[in-house]
């Protein structure tokens, strides 16, 4: 080829007056294209392009070689293997580009592609990266390992996507999802199951939260919730964690709770199965009411508490409702050990005849009882008496009135006595 005379070589050789040699005739018609030796034609016809027929067992159609070097880099064929029949750009003897002819099917690195586009990737090399047109984002890239980023060159997962995502149809997941930013669903979402057009979330199976799960409208599980039921669970409940109400809770069927129950003393690790920690002066920690019959009834089957209540202001325990000797008494703890400042009370009697019983009616319940008015007893025994924000009481110590009598009898018995020796004195 390198021998060959180009065309103005050629011109030169066959103008007018030259004398043509054997040789130049045959560079003339080697430099010419034949259809019976080179397979190429144009048929007649202004609509027919030009025919090229196919070389060897791979159908070769084309060569490509570099300019300079004579290097062969490029082939074109349509059968690069005994099963495939299609368009081939191979170099080397590898298959870059290949649409196979039955399917219409594109193979980057494949010969044999089973979708519309298939991509073998190979090396380290990622199988497919599209940028944006200032090349400062990268919508999507498929990495060597199979990863799929979206906004990311960088996928750190099976599909990794950075930035709002919005997904109009269904989203199907047949194993894990972890969503380590804030994620909002607008559609309904089915987890083991499909959520019908009204139920927002619909999950069959076990479900574990390890974190907090924020739900601002209704959730319904194994029911269907009102209008003004926030939650409503139809079904045994298991909660492994804390279970944290900061509003009312209503429970209108039996509740059976084997773990410890514990309101307003977040973070307490003690053995009560329940406790109860308030933190308002105005009100008790626990009010319990009852129209009909009796508002608590607690059960101590050994000599324990059955109830056990404790106040930190004043400190000091009360043990209520135990049982000792088939007999349900009442306790409040006095040990020395919960004391200091110890000293005798002063004028008990005085102070006891200050304090008035009075018989009354209950406005709410309309009972008729005996008691004392607790802002009376206040003025003169102030520790007995709690009070709320405005000037009315909202408890009264009974227990308060007993130390007061005690010493009372006692200062009236040594009336008592002074009288009975003076009396003796003057007989």
């Amino acid at each position: 080829m390198a021998d060959s005379k180009n065309r103005t070589q050629l011109q030169k050789l066959f103008k007018s007056g030259a004398k043509p040699s054997e040789a130049d005739f045959k560079d003339l018609i080697d430099g010419s294209l034949n259809i019976a030796d080179d397979g190429i034609e144009k048929p007649s016809g202004a609509d027919k392009p030009l025919k090229v027929l196919t070389y060897g067992d791979q159908e070769n159609v084309l060569d490509i070689y570099t300019k300079d070097n004579n290097t062969h880099t490029w082939r074109i064929n349509q059968k690069p293997t005994a099963e495939t029949q299609g368009l081939n750009l191979e170099t080397g003897g590898s298959s870059k580009l290949f649409v196979e002819s039955s399917t219409g099917n594109l193979g980057l690195g494949v010969t044999k592609p089973i979708a519309k586009l298939h991509i073998q990737q190979s090396g380290n090399q990622n199988a497919l990266r599209i940028d944006d047109e200032a090349g400062d984002t990268t919508p999507l890239i498929i990495d060597a390992e199979g990863k799929v980023g979206i906004g990311t060159d960088q996928p750190n997962a099976k599909l990794d996507v950075k930035g709002n995502t919005a997904i109009a149809g269904t989203l199907s997941i047949t194993q894990a999802l972890s969503v380590k930013e804030k994620s909002t669903l607008t559609g309904n979402v089915g987890i083991g199951t499909a959520p019908t057009t009204t139920e927002k979330l619909k999950v069959s199976g076990n479900t574990a939260i390890a974190g907090t799960l924020s739900i601002t409208g209704k959730v319904g599980i194994g029911t269907t919730p009102t209008t003004t039921e926030k939650l409503k669970v139809n079904g045994n409940t298991a909660i492994a964690g804390n279970l944290s109400i900061t509003k009312d809770l209503s429970v209108d069927q039996n509740t059976t709770l084997t773990g410890k129950v514990i309101i307003g003393a977040p973070g307490f690790n003690g053995d009560y199965p329940l406790r109860v920690e308030g933190h308002n002066a105005s009100v008790p920690s626990i009010s319990v009411r009852n129209t009909a019959t009796t508002a608590i009834e607690a059960v101590a089957t050994s000599p324990r508490s059955a109830i056990y209540a404790e106040n930190t202001n004043p400190k000091g325990q009360i043990f209520v409702a135990y049982v000792r000797g088939g007999q349900t008494a009442y306790a409040q703890s006095s040990s020395i050990s919960l004391k200091k400042n110890i000293r005798p009370l002063q004028n008990s009697l005085e102070t006891i005849l200050k304090v008035e019983g009075v018989r009354f009616v209950w406005k709410e319940s309309n009972i008729e009882d005996i008691g004392f008015i607790a802002e009376h007893v206040g003025e003169h025994i102030p520790e007995a008496i709690t009070y709320g924000d405005d000037e009315y009481a909202t408890s009264m110590s009974y227990n308060h009135i007993i130390p007061m009598l005690v010493e009372a009898m006692k200062e009236q018995q040594k009336m008592i006595q002074n009288l009975q020796e003076a009396i003796h004195s003057n007989l």
